[in-house]
């Protein structure tokens, strides 16, 4: 469209030029022709025969005399008069000049100005919601066009991507607040009844058990919110160093193992040593939070396996179970913060419903990639892929 402003303007230019020029010409080519203007008085003799009418001119006397015609120049003083006799004529003409050059420019300013307005309502119509208004005739505007919608499509997503946020702040805010405020309770509670007295000597062992707990509990749930806000803050510094997923599997293996022989569940590990690059603790975290959630919700003389191992681009950690597996409806939002499909049996267990979104995160934060397979009452399979150090 640029361009084509540059045209117009280029051919108003012109035309100007052509009209001024042609007028100019006709009004002083008689005028100024250097063979009738002098600054002296010249003397020209011709036949008679030869001149069509001797006459007055602008810039010259005609006389006869013997059948000759005596030509005398006027002096350049005289020529200021004729001048004057035309001014009015070169007015009119100024005047039609400026008059057509006006109806020229309007012509050419509402072609220059009808794209605006198109492009105007275009993006009156994107802005509401609307079709595109077809801009087919104005190629130049077609790119412009697309760009408003585009941009208009990238503020809508950001709108929509806040609200998500507000949202999930003020869901996050509700929760944190419902489970810090059960343990405390209990705690207060117990405590409570330790220090008035009302608890029994056989109830004071049982209510210190259920304090130590309940406390354990809270501590867990505000180390995994300190967590979750780490990876949450982008403004941090990725930490990664060379790391073995394999040993961190083994120091896992060896933490949990009581765990699952107290539920008589068979705990297994295989795999070979796999080099990635990341954060030790986080991955220790990661692997912990999916092999502690693969034994507590487990079936009793059930089963856990935790593979690792390696590809040309990742380095993999794979926890399968035969616990009470995930309803389809629900694995989609496993990983969502204090989501718990079973919040009695969660209750029981004292689970969180952080670990898995931990777990989301932690690989978010590594560049890598999560799956779930999960059948109701048969068990789950939860596969974590990392970048393996060639893959970095």
């Amino acid at each position: 469209m640029e361009r084509k402003i540059y045209y117009n303007l280029a051919a108003i230019a012109t035309i100007t030029a052509i009209i001024t020029s042609i007028v100019l010409v006709f009004l002083f080519y008689d005028f100024y022709n250097p063979e009738d203007i002098t600054d002296i008085v010249k003397i020209d003799t011709y036949d008679y025969d030869s001149v069509p009418e001797a006459k007055d001119s602008n810039s010259y006397y005609d006389l006869n005399i013997d059948n000759k015609v005596v030509r005398i120049s006027k002096p350049v003083q005289n020529i200021k008069h004729a001048f004057i006799g035309i001014l009015p004529a070169m007015a009119g003409v100024l005047v039609l000049i400026l008059i057509s050059l006006y109806i020229v420019a309007s012509l050419l300013t509402s072609k220059l100005i009808e794209p605006m307005k198109i492009a105007s309502r275009s993006i009156e119509s994107i802005l509401s919601g609307e079709e595109i208004i077809d801009t087919k005739t104005y190629e130049e505007l077609q790119p412009f066009i697309r760009t408003i919608d585009i941009q208009k499509k990238e503020i809508e997503y950001s709108i929509d991507q806040l609200k998500k946020s507000e949202k999930f702040r003020r869901e996050f805010t509700a929760n944190v607040s419902h489970e810090l405020k059960t343990p405390l309770t209990s705690i207060i509670g117990f405590a409570e009844m330790i220090e008035t007295g009302m608890a029994k000597d056989d109830d004071i062992k049982r209510s210190a058990s259920i304090i130590y707990k309940e406390g354990n509990r809270l501590l867990g749930l505000i180390d995994s919110i300190i967590k979750l806000s780490q990876l949450d803050d982008l403004s941090i510094k990725r930490d990664l160093t060379e790391i073995d997923l394999f040993s961190i599997g083994e120091f896992v293996y060896s933490n949990l193992l009581n765990s699952a022989k107290e539920k008589n569940i068979y705990l297994n590990l295989e795999g070979q040593h796999t080099k990635i690059k990341g954060n030790q603790r986080m991955i220790e975290d990661l692997i912990f939070n999916l092999v502690d959630n693969a034994i507590k919700y487990n079936k009793i003389n059930g089963k856990v396996d935790i593979e690792i191992y390696s590809d040309s681009k990742w380095g993999i950690v794979k926890v399968s179970d035969t616990g009470i597996g995930i309803p389809l409806k629900y694995q989609d939002r496993i990983f969502e913060r204090f989501y718990r499909v079973d919040k009695s049996r969660s209750k029981k267990i004292n689970g969180t419903g952080l670990g898995l979104s931990i777990v989301k995160h932690t690989v978010e934060y590594h560049g890598g990639q999560l799956s779930i397979s999960s059948v109701e009452d048969e068990g789950t399979i939860i596969v974590v892929r990392l970048p393996n150090i060639d893959n970095k």
